[in-house]
């Protein structure tokens, strides 16, 4: 509902919140759950998972329109779209073996101060604090490398050259060696494209020094149809990447297997290239922060800048480091 809400353009962004409070209200009366700048306690954690939108040409304002914290989707003008489903579809859960599990962070304190009386504020505070007990590293991220189409991925890693479409012998021939690299490296069922330079790498070893037996292909297409294979499953991946770059712009950084999605364009223009602080949440998702400018120096507060997501494949659980943070 919120996703859906987050579309609409206000006439006065201030009220993103008290737009929804009766509504609020209801929910609160029915479950008994605590209201916390348009999050729930029962899952204020998990609530804090979501990724922002330019809701309109122009980027996102986050100047505290609702005098709300970092951490409330209320806090901008951003559509968002939180991250419930892919945590519980993702084979990186918490209740998983492996060195990739990390164990979920915790709720230690939580302090709302209201604006004033609950038919004055509408769910909107002065003051609005977490303090969490979780784990922190630091990681410096870049833009990522051009998303090349599937057939110039595919003619590289064969190595042949891409003239027109490429033949179905080498998209057979390239499905035979990506199931030799899955079979040889564990992978089954479930791709999300992040190994996709290690794998053209490991077929390009296989495929060096016979590129010439595939040079009689580079050159138009032969009419087969109704191929349902590999050149499918890597046109699909590349379409649905190509889409979320325009969708998210130019606000997401890579990191090795960290993928850093800031909440502004600006914000991830300023740390290109620069540390910033993880603070893992839950399965493979967790906040990117900075320090809060009017927290005493040396403190241990923060506010949201973002959020990231690990992709497949371990990072290194050393790098990790236990942490009590605060966030406003």
């Amino acid at each position: 509902m919120v996703e859906q809400y987050t579309e609409k353009v206000l006439t006065r962004s201030e009220d993103r919140l008290p737009a929804i409070w009766a509504l609020a209200q209801r929910f609160r009366d029915t479950t008994g759950n605590e209201y916390c700048s348009g999050l729930w306690k029962e899952d204020l954690l998990t609530g804090l998972l979501f990724k922002r939108f330019p809701s309109r040409p122009s980027n996102c304002r986050t100047n505290q329109l609702s005098r709300g914290p970092s951490w409330s989707w209320a806090y901008s003008e951003c559509k968002v779209k939180f991250q419930h489903k892919t945590l519980l579809r993702s084979p990186m859960s918490s209740s998983s073996a492996g060195s990739d599990c990390l164990p979920k962070a915790f709720l230690q304190r939580l302090v709302i101060v209201p604006t004033g009386s609950p038919s004055f504020s509408m769910g909107r505070t002065s003051q609005a604090e977490l303090e969490i007990r979780t784990l922190a590293r630091i990681v410096v991220g870049w833009r990522p490398k051009k998303n090349p189409h599937p057939e110039e991925r595919v003619a590289e890693a064969m190595g042949i050259s891409r003239m027109g479409g490429l033949h179905s012998d080498v998209w057979r021939q390239y499905e035979r060696l990506e199931r030799e690299y899955e079979s040889s490296h564990g992978i089954h069922g479930w791709r999300d494209g992040s190994q996709s330079s290690s794998k053209n790498a490991w077929i390009r070893e296989r495929t060096q020094g016979f590129g010439h037996a595939y040079k009689r292909y580079s050159r138009g297409t032969d009419c087969y149809f109704g191929w349902s294979g590999a050149r499918f499953i890597e046109e699909e991946r590349w379409k649905k990447t190509e889409e979320s770059r325009r969708r998210e712009g130019d606000k997401v950084l890579n990191s090795g297997l960290f993928e850093l999605d800031f909440d502004t364009q600006g914000l991830a223009k300023t740390y290109e290239g620069k540390s910033v602080t993880c603070l893992h949440i839950e399965g493979r998702w967790g906040l990117l922060v900075e320090p809060d400018a009017g927290a005493d120096a040396g403190s241990q507060t923060y506010r949201r800048i973002g959020i990231y997501s690990r992709l497949k494949g371990t990072d290194g659980s050393d790098k990790w480091e236990p942490k009590i943070v605060a966030l406003r």
